[in-house]
């Protein structure tokens, strides 16, 4: 049994994360959401505040599920044999950087269509991991992890939810330039299973970037197709060209979570490689979740309905 602090561990992947390590881990939550995790210390706090009240303290593992940029890494990283960090796969998106080295922190060649949001997200996510580096230079053991995107019963983005709402009511649903690219989706049981793995193993501080990357990408397409057979039913998709929703519906382009994925190739840094796990199929893990829809109506699914006739009307004639 080793003693692990968890910084966040209170939603989605790191509450699981958390519920998981507290069956036979000395664990340690600091948060300042007041969830309750079963086995747990919980230390309801800031952040910065929480780690200088662990100053003293000394764990084998700190698990981060909320560093988005350098703040408090070294603080963090002083207060274990191995600090771990959850980072973006997208990151080498930014300046075409290496899949498994550090990403300078720089937005040069970004994709035209990354959302600003992203460019910040990701360019504080360059900073997190220049600051492992930097921990590893000064002889610590310390890693990022880099995710794609995460499904699963507790996932708080809606993603998922996106396409189940529109399969429910009975579309059509539109999908970008035909849903023909690929996204590289991981189940968060799975992400669950590797960092666990990681811990357990102790092979966390081999290398100062991981990557979760389980396979080489679903169509779009595909992928709803199976969020409709996982559900019983079948789904209503009408091809929608990019340069015509951005002129005529961009709402859809900034609120439909899949049509920016790309596949990225996996290097050595996979961790499903390094640790022998096998991914679960998309279908298989859509089979097994358990939380209800959330059936809230979207502001753009009246106009999205009227766009998707238009294009039936065009085709048509």
């Amino acid at each position: 049994m080793g003693r692990i602090l968890i910084l966040g561990g209170t939603r989605f992947v790191g509450k699981l994360a958390a519920s998981r390590l507290a069956h036979y881990h000395d664990l340690t939550v600091l948060s300042r959401n007041p969830v309750e995790i079963i086995g747990a210390r919980r230390i309801v706090q800031d952040r910065a505040v929480g780690l200088a009240e662990l100053s003293n303290e000394r764990f084998d593992t700190v698990l981060d599920f909320i560093a988005y940029d350098q703040t408090d890494v070294p603080q963090a990283c002083a207060l274990a044999d191995t600090y771990l960090a959850i980072s973006s796969a997208w990151l080498p998106r930014l300046n075409k950087g290496t899949a498994d080295g550090v990403v300078p922190e720089n937005d040069s060649t970004a994709p035209s269509n990354m959302l600003a949001v992203t460019r910040r997200y990701l360019l504080g996510k360059a900073r997190l991991e220049e600051a492992i580096h930097n921990c590893r230079e000064q002889g610590r053991s310390a890693a990022a992890l880099r995710l794609p995107i995460l499904m699963g019963d507790e996932d708080h983005t809606g993603r998922l939810d996106f396409y189940r709402r529109r399969i429910t009511d009975g579309g059509p649903l539109l999908l970008v330039d035909g849903g023909k690219n690929a996204a590289q989706l991981l189940w968060s049981e799975d992400v669950v299973r590797l960092i666990v793995s990681l811990v357990d193993s102790g092979c966390g501080g081999e290398r100062a970037i991981w990557e979760a990357l389980p396979d080489n990408g679903i169509k779009v397409a595909d992928f709803v197709d199976q969020v409709a057979k996982s559900m019983g039913t079948t789904n209503r998709c009408v091809d929608a060209p990019a340069d015509r929703l951005i002129n005529e519906l961009p709402a859809y382009l900034e609120a439909e979570p899949l049509w920016r994925e790309s596949s990225l190739a996996k290097t050595e840094a996979n961790l499903f490689t390094r640790l022998n796990v096998t991914p679960t199929s998309p279908m298989e893990w859509l089979s097994r979740l358990s939380k209800p829809i959330d059936n809230s109506v979207d502001a753009t699914r009246s106009a999205e309905i009227a766009f998707a006739n238009k294009l039936i009307t065009c085709a048509l004639n």
